[in-house]
């Protein structure tokens, strides 16, 4: 029995900027990882890296795999169907899985929209492909009742949604992502997202606890995290094995678990030379965790500030006050930690005034870096529900919501060109600030190779938002 594993492109022709970079996909590896373990043998097809067009039929006639699972964010979904139709015209006998946030948002929908998958594996995959597997590796039926977690499409047609599996408690159980199957050379990050080569992502938790109303986590409740000593043994594993030591922890917040993350600094701390970024709440931060953080090799921690507006903050729930953000802003600067923040404008029922004061919000913390994104509703999230209840979501392609995709996806109070003026006037009143330019000029002596390779790609984003009205 031989699973492929594919992960589709996720660049869209419709994006307002592309930053041309590639992160491994650590859902997948994981996934093989495991199946590996059990004694499946397993390829990952990560079509974000290979040049187009991929010969994917001769891939599969090459492979010619029991069964091909495919994880997809909701814009890409459309990629992912295509992709599974060719498997049913090379062999309409090959079950086809989707997993990820948009199988878990949509566990009936996504089956009725897109003919070409048999089955979607909700919530965390490991467990439940694997009893696929096994499934039709005994010559099992099409009667998939028995197995947990997943929707599928019964013989008659029909879709069944079974039993919802129980989320995996010791993930320091399961083994590192199969890194080794990939063809890491060809990854190239952001450049804000890196100190060193090699680089790669790392997750050391699973889950989140909070209720960001913008959010799609709440698909994946339950928040897990792994030991520091089981975390930084997956960096000395890729430090052996293919030479890595600089880390992106992709958790929303591992600095919650407060104990487990200054374990993890001291470890670091005390076997030097490896470097990280990572992302945390302005709510769980002090100075000394970033010290801590600091002494470990972190060189930048990325915040969620989301908005400068007293309304918008409470509409999406984030928990989070201004103070806290000017406090968590401040003391990055006063330890030597580079940060990170993003914001986002155009939410619902915002106002002109709203959007201007969270442009004015970021001038005055004045973090190293800005992410600004117009808002688009996330598949699944609670604001997504909403507006879909409403029926202020216009009929769009699932590309569509990719953030970068200038496309609107709801009816709301501005125009799209009104709304891509505001983005414009956000990034150049921001970047382009005495103060700013004079606070960057410290990085540029720091690491001045990075620092020329981000200008050259800040360079084209501002070109294309420069010039592009919509």
């Amino acid at each position: 029995m031989s699973v492929l594993l594919v992960s589709p492109p996720s660049f869209s022709p419709t994006e307002r900027f592309y930053i041309p970079c590639a992160e491994i996909p650590l859902n997948i590896c994981y996934l093989a990882a495991y199946l590996e373990r059990e004694g499946v043998r397993t390829d990952i097809l990560d079509l974000e890296i290979e040049p187009p067009p991929f010969p994917f039929r001769k891939y599969l006639e090459e492979r010619r795999p029991r069964l091909v699972g495919f994880t997809a964010f909701s814009p890409f979904i459309e990629f992912a169907h295509e992709l599974a139709r060719q498997v049913k015209e090379w062999n309409p006998n090959t079950p086809t899985v989707l997993g990820g946030y948009h199988a878990s948002a949509f566990p009936r929908q996504a089956l009725e929209e897109f003919p070409a998958f048999d089955i979607l594996a909700l919530g965390e995959g490991e467990l439940t492909i694997h009893e696929l597997v096994r499934h039709f590796q005994g010559g099992g039926t099409g009667d998939l009742s028995h197995i947990q977690g997943i929707s599928w499409r019964a013989t008659d047609g029909s879709i069944v949604r079974n039993e919802r599996r129980k989320q995996i408690l010791d993930i320091n159980a399961l083994p590192f992502p199969a890194r080794e199957k990939l063809k890491q050379d060809r990854y190239e990050p952001n450049p804000v997202n890196y100190m060193q080569r090699p680089t790669t992502a790392l997750l050391a938790s699973r889950g989140c606890h909070h209720n960001c109303t913008f959010c799609s986590k709440h698909l994946f409740k339950g928040e897990r995290v792994r030991s520091a000593d089981n975390i930084f043994e997956e960096m000395q594993h890729c430090r052996d094995a293919f030479g890595t030591r600089d880390f992106r922890f992709y958790d929303d917040n591992l600095m919650y678990h407060r104990d487990s993350a200054m374990r993890l600094c001291r470890l670091l701390a005390d076997n030097p030379g490896y470097t990280f970024n990572c992302f945390s709440r302005v709510d769980t931060m002090d100075e000394s965790l970033l010290r801590a953080l600091k002494a470990a090799g972190c060189y930048q921690v990325k915040f969620g500030v989301e908005t400068g507006s007293e309304k918008t903050l409470a509409l999406i729930k984030k928990g989070i006050t201004f103070d806290q953000s000017r406090e968590a802003i401040s003391l990055c600067k006063k330890v030597g930690i580079e940060c990170q923040i993003s914001m986002m404008l155009g939410l619902p029922g915002e106002t002109e005034d709203d959007i201007n004061k969270t442009i004015r919000f970021a001038a005055e913390l004045s973090p190293d870096l800005i992410l600004f994104n117009i808002f688009k509703p996330i598949p699944g999230s609670v604001l997504y529900n909403k507006l879909r209840n409403e029926g202020k979501l216009l009929p769009v392609r699932w590309e569509d919501y990719l953030v970068k995709s200038p496309r609107p996806v709801m009816a709301g109070t501005f125009t799209n060109e009104q709304l891509a003026a505001f983005l414009k006037r956000a990034y150049f009143s921001f970047y382009f600030r005495p103060r700013y330019i004079m606070q960057r000029l410290k990085w540029l002596f720091r690491a001045p190779v990075r620092e020329l390779k981000r200008y050259a790609t800040a360079a084209g984003i501002f070109k294309a938002i420069l010039f592009n009205k919509s």
